[in-house]
């Protein structure tokens, strides 16, 4: 049977399974394709924010909605609402997209009854499935345009699996009607975060955090929505500002519907051991070691990057500034970890410098270092670099030229003190601009 011919006996039987209600995601995805030319959809009235302050009006008219409420390190308060349950593995991505797509219906809501109509679309079965399917018979279509220059992710196989691959998301929130009608990519970013790490890359981290800048900066209420692709699954935060009452409030969906953001790494390991147990009742197995990792990896990486950006939107860090942090200590620690265990300073000099052609051979090959780290750097700018980051760049660029004093002859030390020539011009142009500034 035809594959469009499926989706279409699908949808009916959604349809007659579960009733449309006026908030329906897909409906509305339905009548501005069938309705709205390219052109009408980017001139369409777009998000400005929100027309009530959300947390205040969920707490208060539906507290049965929270799962959790927390108040982060910067003091930003972010609501968890129980979301529509995901049952089936792989499926996240489309969960979050559906999630922000309602999430931004909310913020355009100009009252509250058609506010919290979009808020129980959230927790709704059959308005997932049918915003599933279609965002489904969007990528098949692009699959069919592709033709034969179709190659992976991009092909039946993988598009009927479930997993929102990135390719997917971003195709969608850019060439999907819904989400350019809500304002596209204008209000919704796409961002990769895993072991303590953005993914992303970097023009589209700085972006981000011109637009966090710009959400802080505004004198009317104003909202973005994240689409966070974190370790090995897709979730929703939905963050707005209320110039008038200086509040940020933040709403995080997880289709999982985990509280997971304040709690311990004990406590992590006792929700692992229940959720397991739920495993072994509905499937008759638990999870498998690397399962287990990932799992509270993940949750780790959720608790610290929700962190991290609430103390950008309160405007006390800066995305460009985690960045950097990241990508450096992460070089540092290897090296502080892998080289110069005993320290440069008491007389190992011989042995480090063994260990740094190891180190620079298995670890992290001088090219590595230009092109990851010290590019990075270029291209957010010293002048986003830490202080404390700062000094432990410039001691471990004074540790790495003692090692290889006696390195003449020996590639990759005298690859990497070329690495550290140009590194160092950076940093001097770095602190005499802070200096006559």
């Amino acid at each position: 049977m035809d594959v469009q011919v499926v989706h279409e006996i699908l949808d009916e039987l959604l349809d007659a399974i579960v009733h449309y209600s006026e908030w329906d995601i897909a409906m509305k995805a339905r009548s501005l394709k069938g309705t709205a030319t390219s052109e009408s959809l980017l001139t369409e009235q777009v998000v400005n924010g929100p027309h009530f302050d959300l947390c205040s009006v969920i707490r208060a008219a539906v507290p049965d909605r929270v799962l959790a409420n927390y108040s982060l390190r910067s003091g930003t308060e972010v609501l968890q609402l129980k979301c529509v349950d995901q049952k089936v593995s792989g499926y996240c991505g489309h969960y979050a997209l559906h999630f922000a797509l309602c999430g931004l219906e909310m913020c355009r809501s100009s009252t509250e009854a058609r506010m919290r109509g979009y808020l129980e679309e959230l927790n709704r079965t059959g308005p997932f499935w049918r915003r599933y399917w279609f965002s489904v018979k969007e990528l098949m279509a692009h699959v069919r345009k592709m033709g034969a220059d179709s190659w992976w992710p991009w092909t039946h196989e993988c598009v009927m699996q479930g997993d929102m691959e990135r390719s997917y998301m971003c195709h969608l929130l850019v060439e999907d009607c819904h989400s350019r009608h809500l304002g596209g990519t204008r209000l919704i970013t796409a961002l990769q975060y895993a072991y303590g790490q953005f993914h992303s890359n970097v023009a589209s981290i700085c972006e981000l955090q011109d637009k966090i800048d710009a959400l802080c900066r505004a004198s009317h209420p104003t909202c973005m929505v994240l689409v966070l692709g974190v370790t090995n699954h897709w979730l929703t935060v939905l963050t707005y500002r209320i110039p008038s009452t200086a509040r940020v409030g933040v709403l995080y969906l997880d289709s999982n519907n985990t509280p997971v953001l304040k709690v311990s790494d004990e406590e992590l390991d006792r929700i692992l051991h229940f959720k397991e147990q739920e495993r072994v009742k509905n499937r008759g197995q638990g999870y498998s070691p690397w399962q287990r990792t990932i799992k509270v990896q993940a949750w780790k990486d959720q608790r610290r990057l929700l962190d991290v950006l609430s103390e950008c939107f309160s405007g006390t860090h800066n995305l460009r500034t985690e960045l950097l942090d990241a990508s450096w200590n992460s070089l540092l620690e290897s090296y502080y970890g892998n080289v110069c265990t005993h320290g440069t300073e008491l007389g190992h000099q011989t042995m480090c410098l063994l260990l740094l052609v190891q180190w620079l051979q298995s670890e992290r090959h001088p090219k590595g270092i230009r092109e990851m780290q010290v590019s990075c750097l270029h291209r957010v700018g010293a002048q986003w670099l830490s202080a404390k980051l700062r000094d432990k760049i410039i001691k471990w660029m004074s540790d790495v030229r003692y090692v290889c004093q006696d390195s003449t002859g020996i590639e990759e030390p005298n690859e990497l003190l070329k690495v550290l020539d140009g590194l160092e011009q950076s940093l001097v142009q770095n602190i005499s601009t802070r200096f006559t500034s």
